[in-house]
């Protein structure tokens, strides 16, 4: 939410999150949208690709974390988002939903070339720490994957 607000600042033609769900409850009673919405139990992939940034460390140490680091925090989005049960992604709440999307590390790269290691993009930063205005106007714009086809995560 303190980066949402931020972008709004940064981005006042997104509007409020008032209007914003607003208008997504319009979209969904919109019986055109609905006539196009995909069946209940097909799950969508999203193919993600993470930006490990780090200083030269070896894989595996300080922030170059190894790609079961990895692994292991897409596992836990997707037991949030899918509610799987027996996860701490499960809840009783009535509002609680599967909202049948999982994240999937991309085998392939850019251009399309198998990865050695899927959806992992090791990035040599060059400092020790970076200010939020650096990542958000210096690191993610020289790191980011084409946004129309794949998930980024840094």
């Amino acid at each position: 939410m303190e980066q949402d607000s931020i972008n709004r600042i940064l981005f006042p033609q997104r509007g409020t999150l008032e209007e914003f769900e607003n208008a997504l409850q319009r979209k969904l009673r919109d019986p055109a949208f609905q006539s196009r919405s995909r069946t209940k139990g097909v799950v969508l992939s999203f193919p993600v690709i993470v930006h490990v940034i780090h200083n030269g460390e070896a894989v595996g140490t300080g922030t170059n974390i190894s790609q079961a680091q990895v692994q292991a925090q897409l596992a836990v989005l997707n037991e949030d988002f899918r509610r799987m049960a027996g996860t701490p992604g499960f809840n009783n709440s009535p509002i609680g939903a599967d909202v049948e999307i999982e994240f999937c590390l991309s085998p392939v790269d850019q251009t399309g070339n198998p990865m050695a290691e899927p959806g992992i993009h090791r990035f040599r930063g060059g400092q020790a720490t970076w200010t939020r205005s650096q990542i958000d106007g210096a690191l993610k714009p020289s790191t980011i994957w084409n946004p129309n086809q794949f998930f980024n995560i840094w």
